[in-house]
């Protein structure tokens, strides 16, 4: 799929067993970026997991969670971050 707007989202971490659960950290999906929709859940039915660029992922504020999902080693890098349905 192709994000048509710059969408909010939220950064995620590996918690239980695991297990990628969302952040409360935010950051912007920007337009144009092809992500991939995952069946992971997020607790809150009310969103959804992408994995996608990781040059897409323009974070609100800097923290050491923030550019670990935005700053690859390369262009290639992917990580996931969940948006409202």
């Amino acid at each position: 799929m192709i994000i048509e707007k710059d969408v909010p989202c939220f950064l995620s971490e590996k918690g239980h067993y695991n297990f990628i659960y969302p952040t409360q950290e935010r950051a912007i999906l920007r337009e144009g970026c092809n992500a991939e929709r995952l069946s992971l859940m997020s607790g809150e039915n009310s969103l959804i997991a992408l994995r996608v660029p990781r040059v897409c992922v323009l974070p609100v504020h800097f923290s050491g969670s923030s550019t670990k999902h935005t700053n690859p080693p390369n262009q290639e890098g992917t990580t996931i971050v969940w948006i409202s349905r």
